[in-house]
């Protein structure tokens, strides 16, 4: 993910990249009804590595991050449950922690 540029007092032009990171996640899912699940995801962190972009693309990694976010999802299926389609809505709420 590339920022816009960075304010003074850096050179103009100067931008970072937060690199992608990824890592194994586990899942918990719960029928509460034939229509309502909930659902939960976890797992290790992302680390993130923080480069130089635009004016400074030339300086390489400039730091780390790592990021935990357990996701708590909620989704209602429309339809009979032996239906051969089931459409359904959903609503998550993810709680993102970061470490330097």
């Amino acid at each position: 993910m590339r920022s816009g540029d960075l304010s003074a007092p850096s050179f103009p032009g100067t931008k970072i990249d937060v690199e992608e990171a990824g890592a194994p996640i586990f899942t918990l899912s719960y029928m509460v009804t034939d229509s309502f699940s909930v659902e939960f995801y976890a797992g290790l962190g992302y680390k993130h590595d923080v480069v130089g972009d635009g004016a400074i693309a030339g300086v390489g990694k400039i730091g780390s991050v790592q990021q935990i976010s357990p996701t708590l999802f909620a989704q209602y299926r429309f339809l009979s449950a032996n239906s051969m389609v089931r459409p359904y809505v959903g609503l998550g709420l993810t709680y993102a922690y970061f470490l330097r």
